[in-house]
């Protein structure tokens, strides 16, 4: 009798400890899916935003700042395309060294989530960084940064009729959106 109760309490563990295990590795599974894909959404969205600015008068747009016709015009179009892919930001820069400074952003003017023409932030993510010094498309791992909060970004170059990039497209997504989608996946395997 005792052997038995020993043997059900032995095997109970083992089994709940399978689960566990099983549990942990589809958690992890499913995470590094849902971030490839996030990224490869994001990456989607900033080459499309960038292979559709005139990078022509895009270059009116980094000398002349809010001034050229064009800031604005291609403002509106962003924020547009903000709204419907439901990205956390969508913005143009430039990249000097491991610095940014915005030039256009489609936020909402008078936003506190929107960055200003020429406004100055730091690159803290390496992949990103390695990603723009290699002047390619592509996304980063999910990161936190101090301001905007827990972000994956995907950048793409803006280049020009001569091939050369001028600027740069970035697309983040919200980490916390991410998750949703995960807890959702998750709910529906149960």
């Amino acid at each position: 009798n005792k052997f038995k109760m020993s043997f059900l309490n032995i095997s109970f563990i083992i089994i709940a400890l399978t689960l566990v295990v099983v549990g942990i590795t589809d958690f992890i599974s499913i995470s590094s899916f849902a971030e490839k894909q996030a990224g490869g959404r994001a990456e989607g969205i900033a080459v499309s935003l960038a292979e559709n600015i005139d990078a022509e008068k895009f270059k009116d747009v980094i000398s002349n700042g809010k001034s050229s016709p064009y800031y604005e015009e291609l403002r509106v179009k962003m924020n547009k395309s903000l709204q419907k892919t439901g990205v956390k930001y969508l913005s143009t820069m430039l990249i000097n060294g491991n610095k940014i400074n915005y030039l256009i952003d489609g936020s909402e003017p008078n936003t506190e989530d929107f960055s200003d023409y020429m406004s100055e932030d730091e690159v803290n993510n390496e992949r990103l960084m390695t990603i723009i010094s290699s002047n390619e498309i592509g996304y980063s791992d999910m990161y936190k940064d101090e301001t905007w909060g827990y972000l994956l970004s995907a950048v793409a170059p803006v280049i020009d009729n001569s091939g050369k990039t001028i600027a740069w497209v970035e697309a983040d997504i919200s980490v916390l959106d991410i998750k949703k989608e995960i807890r959702f996946f998750m709910l529906r395997l149960i």
